[in-house]
């Protein structure tokens, strides 16, 4: 397929090529050693840091890296954003590390049938489930090195806010993993079936809100209520109400948990969704592109 990115992005190394100019330890610990440097560094010192004591064998790896990954300047090396990109991938851990830990409790209560929440950890995922009827509420994939650093009580709000991210960063037409064009749909769904998957009668949905990379396939989705959490009419909505959308859980908005969206319109597809705060009712429509067509403040 072409589009606009075939005219500005040009192959300047093949990806087998380029694996392996950083399969090798002595490489991985130069792009290390530059990431956590305050500022250039020069070759002697570059060599002390990563421990080299052969400085030909040391100088033939660096050359390797250099004008890829690395950069010179004259005061000494620092990363190339490549470089950047690749020990930035290390640290997120999803290629090194897994998330393993005992339960935490999660605010909120359970929107089938109002039981306690935990989060259970597993692999590369946080899963968000009732302890009693064990409906899920999200299971996002989440890199081990998000949560490096935050104590278990925290976990909760981290997930939180990386969910909202993942969304917002669809919303933006970018796929997380390869930066490809995410196309947004709305997609029908069986309201029967999604009852029975919920565990809950008044939690049926007639729609949802889709994410799909043209580039790797990577898809985000999610209740079509959710995916209106980044509309800045939304937002608006909320922070008239006193609630930052930022701040507040996502899982503990009563309107997202006990929402149902409703199909009007077959061809077009249309959906209705309303949000209840105080004595106000917000009602969205929303295309087959995701898009608000309508609005009404009632």
């Amino acid at each position: 397929m072409t589009n606009e990115a075939d005219e500005v992005v040009v192959e300047r190394l093949p990806a087998d090529e380029a694996f392996d100019l950083v399969g090798h330890e002595i490489r991985l610990d130069v792009l290390v050693a530059l990431e956590e440097a305050d500022g250039p560094l020069p070759f002697s010192d570059l060599r002390e840091r990563v421990g080299t004591r052969d400085s030909g064998q040391f100088n033939y790896h660096l050359d390797k890296l250099t004008d890829r990954f690395v950069e010179q300047r004259d005061d000494g090396y620092v990363l190339a954003d490549a470089g950047r990109r690749l020990t930035g991938a290390i640290r997120a851990g999803g290629f090194t590390k897994a998330l393993e830990a005992d339960p935490v409790p999660v605010a909120g209560e359970c929107f089938n049938c109002g039981g306690d929440l935990e989060a259970r950890f597993r692999d590369l995922n946080v899963l968000v489930t009732c302890t009693e009827c064990e409906v899920d509420v999200t299971e996002p994939k989440v890199p081990p090195g998000v949560l490096q650093g935050y104590r278990p009580e925290e976990v909760p709000d981290v997930l939180d806010r990386w969910v909202k991210l993942s969304l917002y960063t669809a919303e933006f037409g970018f796929c997380e993993y390869c930066g490809g064009r995410m196309e947004r749909s709305l997609v029908r769904t069986d309201g029967v079936d999604d009852v029975e998957e919920s565990g809950g009668d008044d939690h049926g949905i007639e729609a949802r809100g889709d994410y799909e990379c043209d580039r790797c396939g990577y898809r985000f989705s999610g209740v079509l209520d959710f995916t209106l959490l980044a509309h800045p009419t939304v937002v608006s909505f909320h922070h008239d109400h006193g609630i930052d959308v930022r701040e507040k859980r996502f899982w503990t908005y009563d309107w997202l948990a006990r929402g149902k969206a409703t199909v009007t319109n077959e061809a077009p597809l249309r959906v209705e969704t309303s949000i209840t705060l105080e004595d106000e009712t917000l009602t969205l429509v929303v295309d087959e592109s995701l898009d608000v067509v309508e609005e009404r403040l009632e």
